[in-house]
Protein backbone atom coordinates (compact mmCIF):
# COMPACT_ATOMS: atom_id res chain seq x y z
CA UNK A 1 0.00 0.00 0.00
CA UNK A 2 2.88 2.35 0.88
CA UNK A 3 4.58 1.54 -2.44
CA UNK A 4 1.42 2.31 -4.43
CA UNK A 5 1.05 5.63 -2.55
CA UNK A 6 4.67 6.57 -3.26
CA UNK A 7 4.20 5.65 -6.95
CA UNK A 8 1.08 7.82 -7.09
CA UNK A 9 2.93 10.80 -5.53
CA UNK A 10 5.79 10.29 -8.00
CA UNK A 11 3.32 10.33 -10.89
CA UNK A 12 1.83 13.60 -9.64
CA UNK A 13 5.26 15.18 -9.32
CA UNK A 14 6.23 14.13 -12.84
CA UNK A 15 2.86 15.03 -14.34
CA UNK A 16 2.16 11.46 -15.49
CA UNK A 17 -1.33 9.96 -15.79
CA UNK A 18 -0.95 6.97 -13.47
CA UNK A 19 -4.09 5.23 -14.72
CA UNK A 20 -2.94 5.42 -18.33
CA UNK A 21 0.47 4.06 -17.37
CA UNK A 22 -1.11 1.12 -15.61
CA UNK A 23 -3.46 0.38 -18.50
CA UNK A 24 -0.61 0.55 -20.99
CA UNK A 25 1.16 -2.20 -19.16
CA UNK A 26 -1.91 -4.47 -19.19
CA UNK A 27 -1.99 -6.92 -22.11
CA UNK A 28 -5.27 -7.63 -23.87
CA UNK A 29 -6.49 -11.18 -23.82
CA UNK A 30 -6.42 -12.79 -27.26
CA UNK A 31 -9.33 -14.48 -29.00
CA UNK A 32 -8.91 -18.25 -29.14
CA UNK A 33 -9.71 -21.30 -31.29
CA UNK A 34 -9.97 -19.72 -34.73
CA UNK A 35 -11.46 -22.32 -37.08
CA UNK A 36 -12.85 -22.51 -40.61
CA UNK A 37 -16.56 -23.39 -40.44
CA UNK A 38 -17.46 -23.33 -44.14
CA UNK A 39 -15.96 -22.73 -47.56
CA UNK A 40 -17.27 -22.23 -51.07
CA UNK A 41 -15.52 -21.37 -54.33
CA UNK A 42 -15.62 -17.63 -53.44
CA UNK A 43 -16.10 -17.42 -49.65
CA UNK A 44 -14.67 -18.58 -46.35
CA UNK A 45 -16.48 -18.55 -42.99
CA UNK A 46 -14.55 -18.49 -39.72
CA UNK A 47 -15.39 -18.39 -36.03
CA UNK A 48 -13.42 -17.87 -32.82
CA UNK A 49 -13.79 -17.82 -29.04
CA UNK A 50 -14.17 -14.27 -27.73
CA UNK A 51 -11.40 -12.54 -25.81
CA UNK A 52 -11.92 -12.05 -22.10
CA UNK A 53 -12.07 -8.54 -20.68
CA UNK A 54 -13.15 -5.24 -22.28
CA UNK A 55 -12.24 -4.60 -25.92
CA UNK A 56 -13.42 -2.18 -28.63
CA UNK A 57 -13.60 -4.61 -31.56
CA UNK A 58 -11.85 -7.40 -33.46
CA UNK A 59 -9.70 -6.85 -36.52
CA UNK A 60 -9.66 -9.68 -39.09
CA UNK A 61 -6.87 -9.75 -41.66
CA UNK A 62 -6.97 -11.98 -44.74
CA UNK A 63 -3.90 -12.55 -46.89
CA UNK A 64 -3.99 -14.56 -50.14
CA UNK A 65 -0.92 -16.64 -50.93
CA UNK A 66 0.07 -14.29 -53.73
CA UNK A 67 -1.70 -11.00 -53.06
CA UNK A 68 -2.18 -8.00 -50.77
CA UNK A 69 -3.73 -8.17 -47.30
CA UNK A 70 -7.16 -6.76 -46.54
CA UNK A 71 -8.77 -6.02 -43.17
CA UNK A 72 -12.26 -6.16 -41.71
CA UNK A 73 -13.41 -4.73 -38.37
CA UNK A 74 -15.85 -6.90 -36.42
CA UNK A 75 -18.00 -5.76 -33.50
CA UNK A 76 -16.83 -6.91 -30.07
CA UNK A 77 -20.00 -8.94 -29.48
CA UNK A 78 -19.44 -10.99 -32.64
CA UNK A 79 -17.29 -14.10 -32.96
CA UNK A 80 -17.80 -15.18 -36.56
CA UNK A 81 -17.39 -13.75 -40.03
CA UNK A 82 -17.96 -14.77 -43.66
CA UNK A 83 -15.42 -13.37 -46.11
CA UNK A 84 -16.87 -13.18 -49.63
CA UNK A 85 -15.83 -12.21 -53.17
CA UNK A 86 -12.62 -14.24 -52.83
CA UNK A 87 -10.62 -15.91 -55.58
CA UNK A 88 -11.65 -19.52 -56.31
CA UNK A 89 -9.20 -22.29 -55.49
CA UNK A 90 -6.91 -20.00 -53.48
CA UNK A 91 -5.16 -20.48 -50.15
CA UNK A 92 -5.61 -17.69 -47.60
CA UNK A 93 -4.08 -16.93 -44.21
CA UNK A 94 -6.65 -15.42 -41.85
CA UNK A 95 -5.75 -13.77 -38.54
CA UNK A 96 -7.83 -12.20 -35.77
CA UNK A 97 -6.75 -9.77 -33.01
CA UNK A 98 -8.64 -7.90 -30.30
CA UNK A 99 -8.16 -4.12 -30.03
CA UNK A 100 -8.86 -1.53 -27.34
CA UNK A 101 -7.71 1.96 -28.14
CA UNK A 102 -4.13 1.60 -29.32
CA UNK A 103 -3.70 -1.75 -27.61
CA UNK A 104 -3.66 -4.96 -29.58
CA UNK A 105 -3.78 -8.57 -28.45
CA UNK A 106 -1.63 -11.33 -29.84
CA UNK A 107 -3.05 -12.64 -33.12
CA UNK A 108 -4.44 -16.07 -33.87
CA UNK A 109 -4.24 -17.46 -37.40
CA UNK A 110 -5.61 -20.23 -39.57
CA UNK A 111 -4.97 -21.31 -43.17
CA UNK A 112 -8.03 -21.77 -45.36
CA UNK A 113 -8.96 -22.51 -48.96
CA UNK A 114 -11.76 -21.23 -51.13
CA UNK A 115 -13.61 -24.43 -51.85
CA UNK A 116 -12.20 -27.34 -53.77
CA UNK A 117 -11.40 -27.86 -57.39
CA UNK A 118 -14.51 -29.94 -57.85
CA UNK A 119 -14.59 -33.58 -58.80
CA UNK A 120 -16.48 -32.75 -61.95
CA UNK A 121 -17.80 -36.16 -62.92
CA UNK A 122 -18.03 -39.76 -61.76
CA UNK A 123 -17.16 -42.36 -64.41
CA UNK A 124 -18.73 -45.84 -64.23
CA UNK A 125 -17.25 -48.92 -65.90
CA UNK A 126 -17.20 -52.75 -65.70
CA UNK A 127 -20.87 -52.80 -64.75
CA UNK A 128 -22.19 -56.25 -63.86
CA UNK A 129 -25.35 -57.43 -62.16
CA UNK A 130 -23.74 -56.99 -58.71
CA UNK A 131 -20.77 -54.64 -59.06
CA UNK A 132 -19.47 -51.47 -60.69
CA UNK A 133 -16.15 -49.62 -60.88
CA UNK A 134 -16.09 -45.83 -60.27
CA UNK A 135 -13.31 -43.36 -61.11
CA UNK A 136 -12.98 -39.59 -60.60
CA UNK A 137 -10.53 -36.69 -60.91
CA UNK A 138 -8.30 -35.22 -58.18
CA UNK A 139 -9.86 -32.64 -55.87
CA UNK A 140 -7.85 -29.52 -55.06
CA UNK A 141 -6.59 -28.83 -52.47
CA UNK A 142 -5.82 -32.48 -51.66
CA UNK A 143 -8.59 -33.95 -49.52
CA UNK A 144 -8.10 -35.39 -46.05
CA UNK A 145 -10.67 -38.06 -46.83
CA UNK A 146 -13.31 -39.01 -49.39
CA UNK A 147 -16.82 -40.13 -48.50
CA UNK A 148 -18.72 -42.26 -51.02
CA UNK A 149 -22.47 -42.83 -50.55
CA UNK A 150 -24.64 -45.07 -52.70
CA UNK A 151 -28.30 -46.01 -52.47
CA UNK A 152 -30.92 -47.65 -54.71
CA UNK A 153 -33.21 -45.04 -56.22
CA UNK A 154 -36.47 -44.54 -54.28
CA UNK A 155 -35.15 -46.51 -51.29
CA UNK A 156 -33.64 -45.52 -47.95
CA UNK A 157 -30.80 -48.02 -47.93
CA UNK A 158 -27.84 -45.67 -48.13
CA UNK A 159 -24.43 -47.22 -47.61
CA UNK A 160 -21.31 -45.17 -46.89
CA UNK A 161 -17.69 -45.93 -47.63
CA UNK A 162 -14.74 -43.93 -46.26
CA UNK A 163 -11.98 -43.83 -48.89
CA UNK A 164 -8.28 -43.12 -48.81
CA UNK A 165 -7.89 -39.58 -50.27
CA UNK A 166 -5.07 -40.80 -52.54
CA UNK A 167 -7.45 -43.18 -54.33
CA UNK A 168 -9.02 -42.22 -57.63
CA UNK A 169 -11.22 -45.28 -58.06
CA UNK A 170 -13.46 -47.60 -56.07
CA UNK A 171 -15.28 -50.87 -56.71
CA UNK A 172 -18.79 -51.34 -55.33
CA UNK A 173 -19.83 -54.97 -54.88
CA UNK A 174 -22.82 -56.82 -53.48
CA UNK A 175 -25.28 -54.70 -55.44
CA UNK A 176 -28.79 -55.70 -56.45
CA UNK A 177 -29.23 -56.67 -60.13
CA UNK A 178 -31.14 -54.49 -62.54
CA UNK A 179 -31.23 -51.63 -60.01
CA UNK A 180 -30.45 -47.94 -60.48
CA UNK A 181 -28.06 -46.62 -57.82
CA UNK A 182 -27.50 -42.97 -56.92
CA UNK A 183 -23.84 -42.42 -56.09
CA UNK A 184 -22.36 -39.30 -54.44
CA UNK A 185 -18.76 -38.45 -53.59
CA UNK A 186 -17.68 -35.75 -51.11
CA UNK A 187 -14.12 -34.50 -50.55
CA UNK A 188 -13.36 -33.40 -46.98
CA UNK A 189 -10.55 -31.02 -46.00
CA UNK A 190 -10.37 -30.44 -42.26
CA UNK A 191 -13.81 -29.24 -41.10
CA UNK A 192 -14.82 -28.23 -44.64
CA UNK A 193 -16.68 -30.50 -47.09
CA UNK A 194 -17.06 -30.00 -50.81
CA UNK A 195 -20.40 -30.07 -52.58
CA UNK A 196 -21.25 -33.70 -53.42
CA UNK A 197 -20.68 -34.92 -56.97
CA UNK A 198 -23.64 -37.09 -57.90
CA UNK A 199 -24.04 -39.74 -60.60
CA UNK A 200 -26.22 -42.74 -61.30
CA UNK A 201 -25.65 -46.22 -62.68
CA UNK A 202 -27.90 -49.22 -63.34
CA UNK A 203 -26.63 -52.71 -62.70
CA UNK A 204 -27.15 -55.49 -65.24
CA UNK A 205 -29.55 -58.44 -65.19
CA UNK A 206 -28.23 -61.45 -63.36
CA UNK A 207 -28.18 -64.68 -65.44
CA UNK A 208 -30.30 -67.79 -64.84
CA UNK A 209 -28.59 -70.25 -62.49
CA UNK A 210 -28.22 -73.96 -61.90
CA UNK A 211 -28.98 -75.17 -65.43
CA UNK A 212 -29.74 -78.89 -65.50
CA UNK A 213 -30.90 -81.31 -68.22
CA UNK A 214 -33.10 -84.39 -68.03
CA UNK A 215 -35.64 -86.41 -70.01
CA UNK A 216 -33.25 -86.75 -72.92
CA UNK A 217 -34.71 -88.65 -75.91
CA UNK A 218 -33.69 -89.01 -79.51
CA UNK A 219 -35.51 -85.84 -80.47
CA UNK A 220 -36.14 -83.86 -77.23
CA UNK A 221 -34.56 -82.65 -74.02
CA UNK A 222 -35.85 -80.84 -70.94
CA UNK A 223 -33.98 -77.93 -69.33
CA UNK A 224 -34.39 -76.66 -65.74
CA UNK A 225 -32.91 -73.51 -64.18
CA UNK A 226 -33.30 -71.03 -61.34
CA UNK A 227 -34.67 -67.68 -62.55
CA UNK A 228 -32.76 -64.39 -62.21
CA UNK A 229 -33.52 -62.07 -59.30
CA UNK A 230 -34.00 -59.10 -61.63
CA UNK A 231 -37.19 -58.34 -63.50
CA UNK A 232 -37.00 -59.24 -67.19
CA UNK A 233 -39.22 -59.69 -70.25
CA UNK A 234 -38.44 -63.19 -71.49
CA UNK A 235 -35.82 -65.89 -71.92
CA UNK A 236 -33.88 -66.55 -75.10
CA UNK A 237 -32.75 -70.13 -75.52
CA UNK A 238 -30.20 -71.09 -78.15
CA UNK A 239 -29.29 -74.68 -79.01
CA UNK A 240 -26.33 -75.76 -81.08
CA UNK A 241 -25.48 -79.27 -82.13
CA UNK A 242 -22.09 -80.51 -81.17
CA UNK A 243 -19.71 -81.16 -84.06
CA UNK A 244 -18.44 -84.74 -83.81
CA UNK A 245 -14.95 -85.12 -85.21
CA UNK A 246 -14.05 -88.42 -86.87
Amino acid sequence: MVKELLDFILCLCLGINCRSTKEKGTELDSPHELIVTASTETSISVSWTKAKGPIDHYRVTIIPASGMASEVTVAKDKSELTLSDLEPGTEYTISVIAERGRQQSLEITVDAFTGFRPITQLHFSHVTSSSVNITWSDPSPPADKLILNYTPRDKEETKQVMLDPTKRHAALTGLQPSTEYIVSLVAVHGPVSSEPIIGSVTTGIDPPRNLTIDNVTTDSVTFHWAPPIAHFDHYRIACKSAQVKT
